[in-house]
């Protein structure tokens, strides 16, 4: 994992990323607080971690760097962060 990397999570819509939480530290206690986070949000749409910017008031460019998958045959608590890259 990168260091002193910021991130948030993001609602994929039709033409953008919406940022839904605050932005925090690219850390696996992060990660995990977000997964239950988002194990409470509406099923069938991709949740995703972007990169911030260190002040936390734009979103980096590139691809999100974890997305949150809900595969078939998986209630929507049973999801998983995967890599994008």
């Amino acid at each position: 994992m990168k260091t002193n990397t910021m991130i948030a999570v993001a609602v994929a819509g039709e033409k953008n990323l919406t940022r839904i939480t605050g932005i925090r530290q690219l850390c696996d206690v992060t990660l995990d607080s977000f997964a239950k986070l988002v194990a409470r949000k509406e099923p069938g749409r991709l949740y995703c971690v972007i990169e911030c910017s260190e002040r936390g008031a734009q979103r980096k460019k590139g691809e999100p760097l974890y997305a949150w998958h809900v595969g078939d045959g998986f209630e929507h608590k049973d999801g998983w962060w995967t890599e994008t890259e």
